[in-house]
């Protein structure tokens, strides 16, 4: 993924929590940070996360556009 797929899967996740009322914070971490923080490469094969309190509702949406939009589950 470049940089500009993390953003708009990022961006999607957040519009399913919103869905549901929820506005909840994501913290990217490895490749993702490095490739869009730091800009050292041009992509990263998967996108490091931690995110709480809700853990649940941030999985149920990732998974959402996961599979709306062809991607690897997970």
């Amino acid at each position: 993924m470049n940089r500009q797929d993390i953003e708009k899967y990022l961006r999607m996740v957040g519009q399913e929590l919103q869905k549901d009322g929820q506005t909840l914070e994501i913290t990217l971490l490895g490749g993702a940070v490095m490739l869009i923080e730091v800009g050292n490469r041009e992509s990263t094969q998967d996108v490091d996360t931690f995110f709480l309190p809700d853990f649940l509702a941030i999985t149920k949406a990732a998974a959402s556009v996961a599979a709306r939009e062809g991607l690897p589950d997970g």
